[in-house]
């Protein structure tokens, strides 16, 4: 599986610009390519926020279980008396952004 995966990358290599997400990739690529590191900077404390919610910070999709995120978003909802809200930050396609909605 190793093997094939390094094929795959060298003929991307070749084919395509390729932007890489951790600067530990580059020792896989003979040629050298952007790196965009994929890295969240967090502060040592954070305040406490106004209300409890429930937060999903990711592309939403089918596939990522865009039905159960809004279910669990109604359940959560309904154990707390509304108190608790889901906030959803992402990406989503046109059907699932108007479920969401």
């Amino acid at each position: 599986m190793r093997w094939l995966v390094g094929q795959i990358e060298r003929l991307a290599e070749r084919r395509v610009n390729l932007i890489l997400a951790e600067y530990a990739y580059r020792d896989r690529f003979r040629e050298q390519h952007l790196v965009v590191p994929n890295v969240h900077r967090v502060p040592e404390s954070v305040p406490l926020p106004d209300q409890p919610r429930v937060v999903y910070l990711g592309s939403v999709t089918w596939a990522r279980g865009a039905a159960e995120l809004v279910e669990t978003a109604r359940l959560v909802a309904a154990k707390t008396n509304g108190e608790v809200r889901t906030i959803v930050i992402g990406s989503a396609s046109g059907d699932v952004r108007t479920m969401l909605h």
